[in-house]
């Protein structure tokens, strides 16, 4: 099989290009995309969503050798499709159950002990799992980009020693805090550039990222 620089065209050279699937665990069909993306396709790693109800079935299926983190959960968008922290904190539920599904809704309730509790738990609740958790990322990239709420990613990827993920779409200035500069001053490594593409079709403007 040829390998994807075989077929973009593009010879290797001192450049890392990562591409991670997100949502696993979020259902049966995103656990099937996502282990066969990692397992018979191109994708070099993945973060689980913990809270959700298809993440212990992931978690059952991955390879010792998958490249997994957890996929930092406080949000869940869907209308119609629910689930929740993993510590019943009331300041994370919504008032239609389960976790808020808008940004706004979670930045107005969400108290930040709540959130670090939560987020400590995915992890801890991963690792019981088996997972050899290599990185975190956050569901919903601004979600981390208040700094009360930052201050909890970069605290947990502190204490476990882990490599984070942070936009490249938005500035220290619309974030209003330098948050990348943060993370560098504070040891936690980090992607140079994050290029998330999720709309239908994108399988072009990914070849054209990479190129």
């Amino acid at each position: 099989m040829s390998t994807l620089a075989e077929r973009l065209g593009h010879a290797a050279d001192d450049r890392l290009v990562i591409i991670s699937c997100d949502d696993l665990g979020a259902s049966h069909a995103a656990n099937e995309g996502v282990l066969g993306a990692l397992h018979r396709g191109v994708a070099t790693c993945a973060s689980l969503m913990v809270p959700a109800p298809w993440a212990r079935d992931a978690a059952s299926r991955l390879s010792p050798t998958d490249d997994v983190g957890v996929h930092l959960t406080l949000n869940c968008e869907y209308e119609h499709y629910r689930f929740g922290p993993i510590t019943q904190s009331p300041s994370l539920l919504s008032g239609e159950g389960g976790f808020p599904r808008t940004l706004d809704d979670l930045w107005e309730h969400a108290d930040p002990g709540e959130v670090l509790r939560e987020c400590r738990a995915q992890i801890e609740r991963a690792m019981a799992w088996g997972v050899d958790v290599t990185h975190l990322a956050p569901h919903l990239s601004p979600i981390m980009l208040r700094p009360e709420f930052f201050g909890v990613y970069l605290d947990l990827a502190v204490e476990y020693e882990l490599p984070i993920r942070l936009p490249s779409t938005i500035t220290a200035e619309q974030a209003g805090f330098p948050f990348r500069r943060i993370a560098a001053d504070d040891g936690v490594l980090f992607p140079d550039h994050f290029d998330h593409d999720w709309r239908a079709g994108s399988r072009e403007r990914v070849y054209d990222a990479i190129r």
